[in-house]
This record gives structure tokens, sequence and C-alpha cells, in this order.
């Protein structure tokens, strides 16, 4: 049933620059010099008085999303069609070509940013030039990615008659391709290809049109009603593990970790970013339909910009890149004898978490712009904060003693600091090289036995530390 009043009412709501009316039972208003017209049966475009879309409505929000794609359709030309991503490659051939080339030229670049990553999640040297190397990299990155787009597109997008470059789209972090149906320098028809598309007769309810998002009132949740609440929490949270990073930052780099004890170190350096990134996870699962994990699309309607909020991505990221890093630099001073199966927990919480994620994003949300990669990316690091973290409190199994020491090295970083490692024999005749502290260090190096605590977590990892000094 159309509710026609409604329909009305949330126009003009909506769209308060244009001048709606409802006469008789039937609404209407001009739009970029054509004509919308709507009833509860119909809804058209038209212009000189000559029809150019009509379509059947069923019930009221679908004569609202109906008079959206008219009014997206009217100020996009009118009299142009809708094209599906699909039937775009199948009409265009340079199009598809360019199309083809980013999308191998994303994977090849994503390979090459692999070995960037490796000293965050494997090395040592936790220190403040470690971290802004890391943070330089990564804008350096997103800058060469920029460049490479630009210098691709503007190699390849271009009109294969006269060679003018196409249009493409400038986006926060790189470019994106702008379809054309003809070259706007010479005329050219790019769509020499094959309408694979049986008709253009109908738009039906689709959420999107002309790259336009528009909001279904069937997508409305109760939680929609307290948008403002739901926008409060996530900016406490935010601030909560902002200042979790920060006493962290602060006690790694200005306090000597060496004086202070083991279970305050934990508590305040390990497990507050922990705390952090989780409580922020369980709000986006509990609130996922409300947030969206990138910029708000310009090309999303008013209504639908209304019915998301941002989510604190730059946060959860730098919270959990922190928190990684503090992991497997070793803070603890701890070295795990069974790395394998540590690496393997990681990555099944990884595609648990990144299931999760995938599963609980409506399917509108899923692939909208770089929203579920960055959760993606920012559950990658997460994950191995929590199975180390939780190694680290789920202890089964404790025993200390003796051991003999192997060896003993001292390893110094660009900044002049020195790494200290003694390597010891366990009780099992196993040897393990572990990171200690400078007083341990030479202990070991003048007695040659050192007291060492072996853990053995209910996750199945074996870890050792030196705990006299």
């Amino acid at each position: 049933m159309v509710d026609i009043k409604h329909v009305y009412e949330r126009l003009k709501e909506n769209y308060a620059d244009l001048e709606i009316s409802l006469v008789d039972g039937e609404i209407s208003f001009p739009v970029a010099g054509q004509k919308i017209t709507a009833n509860v049966s119909l809804a058209e475009l038209s212009k000189n008085d000559e029809s150019v879309f009509k379509l059947a409505p069923s019930d009221s929000d679908e004569l609202y999303l109906q008079i959206e794609q008219l009014i997206n359709l009217a100020r996009a030309g009118g009299a142009t069609v809708l094209v599906s991503e699909k039937n775009k490659k199948s009409l265009n051939p340079t199009y598809k070509s360019v199309r083809k080339g980013h999308k191998i030229l994303e994977i090849i670049f994503s390979i090459l940013l692999l070995p960037v990553f490796y000293p965050l999640i494997s090395g040592k040297d936790i220190d403040i030039l470690t971290t802004l190397w890391a943070f330089a990299v990564i804008v350096f990155l997103v800058v060469i990615w920029s460049f490479i787009q630009r210098v691709f597109f503007k190699s390849k997008w271009v009109c294969p008659k006269c060679g003018a470059a196409l249009p493409v789209k400038k986006l926060r972090l790189g470019r994106a391709l702008v379809y054309v149906s003809a070259c706007p320098h010479c005329g050219e028809n790019l769509e020499t290809g094959k309408n694979i598309e049986a008709s253009w007769d109908k738009l039906g309810v689709a959420k999107t049109i002309y790259g336009k998002l528009q909001w279904s009132e069937a997508d409305e949740l109760p939680m929609h009603g307290h948008m403002n609440a739901v926008r409060r929490g996530a900016i406490i949270l935010a601030l909560f593990a902002a200042l979790c990073d920060i006493v962290s930052i602060v006690i790694v780099y200005f306090v000597d970790t060496d004086a202070v004890p083991r279970e305050i170190l934990i508590i305040t350096v390990v497990l507050l970013p922990l705390l952090a990134a989780t409580a922020l996870y369980v709000y986006y699962f509990l609130f996922a339909p409300l947030f969206i994990a990138c910029s708000k699309p310009k090309e999303a309607t008013d209504e639908w910009k209304k019915k998301h909020i941002r989510f604190p991505i730059a946060t959860l990221l730098i919270t959990v890149l922190w928190a990684g890093m503090l992991c497997a630099g070793g803070l603890d001073k701890q070295q795990m004898v069974n790395p394998v199966w540590f690496y393997g927990m990681w990555g099944a919480a990884t595609v648990a978490l990144c299931a999760a994620i995938y599963l609980r994003t409506p399917k509108r949300l899923r692939w909208l712009g770089n929203s579920t990669t960055l959760l993606w990316l920012a559950a990658f690091m997460f994950s191995m904060t929590l199975v180390s973290d939780l190694n680290l409190f789920l202890v089964k199994d404790r025993v200390e003693y003796q051991a003999e020491v192997v060896d003993t090295v001292g390893k110094i970083r660009n900044n002049n600091e020195i790494d200290y490692y003694v390597t010891v024999l366990m009780e099992d005749g196993k040897t393990v090289k572990i990171e200690t502290t400078e007083d341990s260090y030479w202990h070991a190096k003048k007695e040659k036995t050192v007291m060492v605590s072996q853990t053995e977590s209910y996750l199945g990892v074996t870890s050792v530390r030196i705990v006299d000094g």
C-alpha cells in the first residue's frame, strides 16, 4: 500500500532545495529542466511533456526510492540509460581493459607491501624511531600508490581515437575510473562491444543509481532511533583507546621498564591497548548496521548519510598496530619455544574475526569503499595481540629451574642502544635464545647459569623467560 502523504513528507525533509508539491494525491516538482510526477500507482520523469521514464511502485518505500532514482536520473541527463558494471565491461572494451589492468596492479602492489610490515610483526626494536619510521613509510606508500594510479590512468584510460585522457575521480587514498560512453573531447563512441542486458525498460528498486547510494526504510532498525547515543559512545571509546595508547607509549619510551614490576608493566603497557581495541570491536559488532569504517560517500543521498555513523577506524588501527608492535618486540622478555603453533592460532583467529566482521556487516555496506578492508586489516594485528596476551595470562603450568647458559650476545641497534640475548639449555635438552635485561645478561655471562621461568598456556604454547638479574 502506498501512503502518498508519507512519501511527500519524506521528500520534503530530504530535498528541501526542490519545489515539491502535493495536489489531489499527486506529487509533482521540476528538476534539472525536467518534471517528476508521482501518485499511488506511477512515478514518471518527463521532459517537454514527453515521457522519459515510468516506474510502477508496490509500496511507499518503493515509490520514494523510485522518485529518488528519477531525481538522480534527471540530474544525470535524463535520457542516459542505467548501465550495470558487468554491462559496462561488455559494452566498453577500453573500460574493461583498464579495469583489468588496474586490478592486476592492485594485487602486485599489495604483494610488494608485505615486506614493509615485516619489522612491525617480527622485529625486536621497539623504539620511537621504529614507530615513526613505520608510520612515515605507510604515508609514503599511500602517496606512491596515488602517483602510480595517476600515471596508469593517464596512459591507459584514454580515448582510442584522439588520445585525450578520460575522466577519473580523486579519492582520499587514490583515484577511481569515471565511466563514460563517449569521449568528452572528440565525441568518439566507446561502447563498441555487445550489450549483454536484454532491455533498459525499468530501473527496479536497486539501492544505487549513477553512483547514488539511497536509503530504504526496509533497512530501518530500532537502533536507528538512538543514533546520537551510539555516536557519543563511539567517541567515548575512541578517547579511551587514545588514552590507553598514550599511557602505554609514555611508559615504554620515557620510563625505565626494567625497574617496573612485571605485573604492573603487563597491565599498563600490554593489557590496556588490548582492552581498548576489544571494546571498539565489541561496539562495532553491537551496532554494525549503523557504522561505516571509511568516509561517507559524497555520492550518497543526505538521508543515507544521516542513517550512518563514521566508525573510529583510525583509532582502532593505531591501537592494534601499537599493541602488535609491543607483542612482536618482546616487551615482556619472554620467548616462545613453539612459535609455529602460535602462528597457527593467530591465523585461525584472524580468519574467524574477519568472517565475523563480514557476516555482521550488512550486505549494503560490505564492499562500500574500503570499510571492510580496513576492519580486516585491524583484525590481522588485533588477532596477534589477542593470542599473544591470552598465552600470557592463561597459564596452565609454570616451573622455575636453573638453566645452563650456552651463549650470550649483545646486539647494537641503529640508535646505539644494545639488545641483550642469552641462549640457555632447557630441561628437555632444547636450546632457546631469550632477550633479557642488561643485569641478567652480565649475570649469565659471569655465572654461566640463570634462573628461568618456563610456562605452558592453555593454548598449548610454551614460553621461557629469565627471572633473575
